[in-house]
């Protein structure tokens, strides 16, 4: 494994969507794999690359509540997207050891603590980016912030804690 990690690039691309094994381990919650990436020098802020929508397109999508699409579309996210996407707690918080940046945005506008509050109800990883200081200001280019995806998707928990975050 040493030899093989000393012969690759830990940060090359696949075709599609430009994803790097980082955001590959990320998304699948392989924590072991995750760290030996990062051991062997994988860039934890690489955004990926996904095919393009337009806004105007995104908006109608909004309109008709189907964000679950657009999620599968988005491009410009980091492995710590991926794993908040995920529910991987424990990755999360190694990215976040390891220097993660906490407020990247990707195309749309999402950062990781959007993710966690507007993906699925992940209490957990909305109070670990909080207690790391991801901005709960930051909005969407359709102008919503983290607390207002958990309101509009019933995330009950993730709302508590931002709710509380901002008091």
């Amino acid at each position: 494994k040493k030899y093989i990690l000393a012969h690759v690039d830990v940060n090359c691309r696949d075709r599609d969507c430009k994803s790097t094994p980082l955001h590959m381990a990320a998304k699948g919650n392989h924590i072991e794999v995750v760290e030996t990436l990062l051991k062997h020098g994988a860039d934890i802020r690489l955004q990926d690359v996904r095919p393009h929508l337009s806004l105007s397109l995104l908006n109608i999508l909004h309109i008709l509540n189907v964000f679950n699409f657009v999620l599968f579309v988005k491009e410009g996210e980091t492995p710590l997207h991926e794993a908040t996407d995920s529910n991987a707690i424990h990755v999360a918080e190694l990215l976040i050891k390891k220097g993660a940046p906490l407020d990247v945005q990707d195309e749309m506008g999402w950062t990781a603590l959007h993710n966690a509050a507007g993906c699925g109800d992940h209490p957990e990883i909305v109070s670990l980016l909080i207690g790391a200081g991801a901005n709960r200001k930051l909005k969407t280019k359709l102008g919503k912030t983290a607390l207002d995806l958990a309101v509009e998707n019933e995330h009950e928990l993730a709302e508590k804690l931002l709710r509380a975050a901002l008091d």
